[in-house]
């Protein structure tokens, strides 16, 4: 099975802090994010998935959510990554990553 993860340029990050509705989003540095999400891909490649990133472009993911009636936060992010997939979006919404303890479950 295959697990798309979103994302970012350092330049792309930036731009979602300064419009996310998530404090969690808006708080965290490129560099704290990219940790995490390399953990994360990790965590899915010991689990036997493969991992795709998927290039976000903020404005596109801003759009989306707008047409969509959502907020900008890390579900709508995960929504919107695969949008293309609907038996993806089923399995990620069961899915969450702690930005705490930057570990998924």
């Amino acid at each position: 099975m295959e697990m798309r993860t979103p994302w970012f340029t350092r330049d792309q990050w930036e731009e979602l802090r300064e419009f996310a509705d998530d404090p969690e989003i808006r708080e965290l540095s490129f560099e704290r994010w990219q940790r995490m999400a390399l953990i994360g891909e990790e965590a899915f490649q010991d689990g036997g998935m493969a991992v795709r990133r998927r290039y976000v472009d903020t404005r596109q993911l801003l759009a989306w959510c707008r047409d969509h009636g959502r907020r900008v936060d890390g579900e709508a992010l995960c929504a919107f990554v695969v949008r293309d997939n609907p038996a993806l979006l089923e399995k990620m919404q069961h899915v969450s990553f702690r930005l705490d303890e930057g570990t998924w479950s």
